[in-house]
């Protein structure tokens, strides 16, 4: 009975922390550029019961005859990778919003490869993101809602060390290197590899494996950037929801579990072991 409550109260732990990865999906559902994250759970480590026979009988592995069956002790929040799915382009004219569109045929899937825009963080440091809602800063360059910069590309792709992009009065977008001159190229837009990469909060990710600069795992991306239009949140709000529902009705179903084994261990102490005088 014990290990009843073990493995009902960890099923509860692990639906309380999927619960707060949906509601974190739902939240930004509206958020421009944010990728949904898949919570997965898994259960740990199977155990298989035997009976204990006759000693002559008894082998490893055990024959059929004296298998009981498997024996689980409980579920565990394994990951929650995020979907990189595309999501909706929604057309905004304003000349600070780009959307990245992704190449025909490029299937998104964990450790597949997916374009970001590359922008420069404190200290120098490279970050990535997918939302493409910027902010004219006072020097004219173009910065993300958390004030990082958004970083340029050179004629090859690659992003240029301590860039910028800014805009001139009529919208048009320009490239400057560190000593800001302007030089030719765009946006830097660059593959990463799903796997390596680390989430930082705000739709903000970071290279696990290699550092920021021009190399780090980045490569120029053949995807397009369109100006004036946002790619929306891939979140699809009506499936959260019943995300949401499952997950509640999960939690109240380990719940009742709980509740019922409390009621047997009461029975069992205070009327099965009571001793009639």
């Amino acid at each position: 009975m014990i290990r009843g409550l073990y493995i009902a109260a960890s099923g509860m732990i692990a639906q309380q922390r999927r619960e707060e990865i949906v509601a974190n999906n739902l939240v930004n559902a509206f958020t421009p550029g944010y990728k949904q994250d898949d919570p997965s759970l898994r259960t740990f480590g199977d155990m298989l019961l035997w009976r204990l026979g006759d000693r002559a009988q008894e082998s490893l592995p055990p024959s059929p005859a004296l298998i009981v069956g498997p024996l689980n002790l409980g579920t565990t929040m394994e990951d929650a990778p995020p979907r990189f799915t595309p999501g909706p382009l929604v057309e905004t004219g304003r000349n600070q919003d780009f959307a990245i569109v992704d190449p025909p045929g490029r299937q998104s899937r964990p450790g597949g490869v997916e374009a970001f825009f590359a922008v420069e963080g404190p200290g120098g440091q490279l970050f990535l993101t997918r939302n493409g809602q910027f902010i004219e800063g006072p020097d004219g360059r173009l910065y993300t809602g958390e004030g990082y910069r958004l970083l340029a590309a050179g004629t090859d792709g690659q992003v240029i060390p301590g860039s910028s992009v800014g805009l001139d009065a009529g919208g048009g977008v320009h490239t400057y290197d560190a000593a800001g001159a302007e030089v030719f190229g765009g946006l830097a837009v660059a593959d990463a590899p799903a796997a390596a990469l680390q989430k930082q909060g705000n739709g903000v990710y970071s290279l696990v494996a290699g550092p920021g600069g021009a190399g780090g795992g980045l490569a120029p991306s053949p995807a397009r950037v369109r100006q004036g239009y946002l790619e929306q949140s891939n979140v699809d709000p009506g499936n959260t929801m019943v995300q949401m529902i499952d997950v509640v009705r999960a939690y109240e179903a380990n719940q009742k579990v709980i509740h019922t084994v409390d009621q047997s261990m009461d029975k069992l102490v205070n009327q099965v072991g009571r001793v009639n005088a």
